[in-house]
């Protein structure tokens, strides 16, 4: 399958991000995402570059979400913890839980 981008993450204290970044750096291998990846326009970043780099897909985190909408995760997520108990290509879209909106029950919000 294809490794796509599909969400972005602001939650991690400056406290530990030197740790994350020693934890990454020896997975730090283009290309990355095979699929969709990050970069290019967006109507939130006002022009600014937003910076990423390619990574092996070793690792695993679960992170909590508010929403999925058109196979990208909404809001922001946050990272829950590390799971080395799975594979990275166990993770794919299909097995999120998909809670439905108001609208789709029917019910005005």
């Amino acid at each position: 399958g294809k490794l796509n981008h599909v969400g972005f993450t602001s939650g991690i204290a400056a406290a530990d991000r030197a740790a994350l970044t020693a934890k990454l750096e020896p997975l730090v291998e283009a290309p990355g995402f095979t699929g969709k990846a990050p970069g290019g326009p967006s109507r939130w970043n006002d022009g600014r570059e937003s910076e990423w780099v390619p990574l092996r897909p070793e690792l695993v985190v679960e992170v909590l979400y508010d929403q999925v909408t058109g196979n990208r995760f909404r809001h922001g997520t946050r990272v829950l913890r590390w799971r080395p108990d799975k594979a990275p290509e166990a993770c794919i879209m299909d097995q999120l839980e998909h809670q439905l909106r108001p609208a789709e029950l029917g019910i005005a919000s």
